[in-house]
């Protein structure tokens, strides 16, 4: 069984964020924790999660990183709207060493997006105004995404050996275009296996205590991570222990998992 410390680059994913109000603090970044739940279930492993302002060459240059690093796949969200500040594609062009062109499937999409919301009455005009036009201007050698809530098409992109996929920033467009188009697509690129945690409290308060246990439990289940949190806070606190790891076989990795947490079980019940 792989270790998953010593996860193959064939898994490693990054989650780049563009957005100035991610960076002033003026936005929550929740897309980038949904993400990446979404992904370690599927058995990617997230190495990274890298936040740039609203900048071409911020943008280019964090692709270009991630690309360095063996990455597999590249998820970012945000920036891909009709306003002059909307410029993720324009840096993940220039940053997978492409340029941009109008993508014809990417055109119809918006004609029919702006044709229903005018009926509508939920914008005064269907034109393909020069501003919309703009959401159909792709890396070259991209292929577009759906947008099942909103009107901005993603991007699908393979530059090199990693896959870029572009999503909205909007939370409900980007779940609903990642779980609706970009997730079936992704599947094809994992080898067999999945992710497994299994999770159990305690019944510690003292994390110093337990520290001995988890480093015998992490000696014996070399290929799993062991990892403790509070479960919460203040007179009553509890410990909660985190299994978990990648395998090539889903029900191995499972049973692995379940059997650490057993034997972690007895290890407290013998200290206690």
């Amino acid at each position: 069984m792989v270790s998953s410390l010593e996860l193959p680059a064939s898994r490693r994913a990054e989650i780049l964020v563009v957005g100035r109000e991610i960076l002033q603090g003026r936005t929550v970044d929740t897309n980038s924790n949904w993400l990446a739940r979404r992904l370690t279930d599927s058995g990617w492993r997230v190495a990274r999660v890298v936040s740039v302002d609203d900048r071409v060459e911020e943008i280019a240059e964090a692709l270009r990183e991630a690309i360095g690093r063996g990455n597999r796949l590249v998820i970012c969200t945000g920036g891909l709207g009709p306003t002059s500040d909307d410029l993720t594609l324009q840096g993940i062009a220039e940053g997978a060493g492409v340029g941009l062109a109008p993508d014809d499937g990417a055109l119809a999409a918006l004609r029919d997006c702006y044709a229903r919301l005018a009926s509508q009455g939920a914008v005064q005009s269907a034109e393909l105004t020069p501003e919309r036009r703009k959401m159909a201007l792709l890396p070259v050698g991209g292929e577009p995404l759906w947008n099942p809530v909103g009107a901005a098409p993603g991007c699908f992109l393979r530059a090199g050996g990693t896959t870029v996929v572009c999503l909205p920033g909007v939370p409900a467009e980007m779940k609903g275009m990642f779980d609706g188009h970009a997730a079936p697509r992704l599947e094809g690129l994992l080898e067999a296996g999945r992710f497994a945690e299994e999770s159990l409290d305690v019944g510690m308060s003292d994390e110093s205590a337990l520290s001995p246990l988890l480093d015998r439990l992490r000696a014996e289940f070399p290929d799993l991570q062991v990892k403790s949190h509070a479960a919460h806070f203040g007179r009553g606190v509890r410990l909660r222990v985190v299994i978990s790891g990648w395998g090539g076989d889903d029900e191995a990795i499972r049973k692995r998992a379940l059997h650490a947490a057993a034997r972690l079980r007895g290890l407290v019940e013998g200290a206690l």
